[in-house]
């Protein structure tokens, strides 16, 4: 199966590029980091190049804690935010994915 945001990186289209530079950000996709650098280099337009430059440099900064990703996914299946320790919170906050923050935000409320 054709990974979908490695397919939008490649799309003709610019608005399509943009959408999968934001995906790639916004699920923290750190194994597309080396499409995303040569998208960087490769790309025309100026704001896109920018843009996917900045999400590289954006994940490199917070790479993936598998303890961390783990702790946070035990504490969603458990509906239990008392699970997450003070690190878990600040790793979510720096590098955890969309889907962790907008659950353990449902989980608060």
């Amino acid at each position: 199966m054709i990974d979908p945001l490695l397919e939008s990186l490649a799309d003709p289209d610019p608005e399509q590029r943009r959408r999968a530079i934001f995906g790639v950000l916004s699920h923290r996709r750190h194994d597309l980091l080396t499409p995303l650098y040569d998208l960087a280099l490769a790309e025309k337009d100026a704001g896109l190049a920018v843009l996917a430059t900045q999400v590289v440099l954006s994940l490199r900064s917070a790479p993936a804690d598998p303890r961390q990703d783990a702790l946070i996914e035990r504490a969603l299946t458990d509906r239990n935010p008392d699970h997450l320790e003070e690190s878990a919170w600040e790793y979510l906050e720096a590098a955890g994915t969309r889907r962790q923050r907008l659950h353990v935000l449902a989980m608060l409320s």
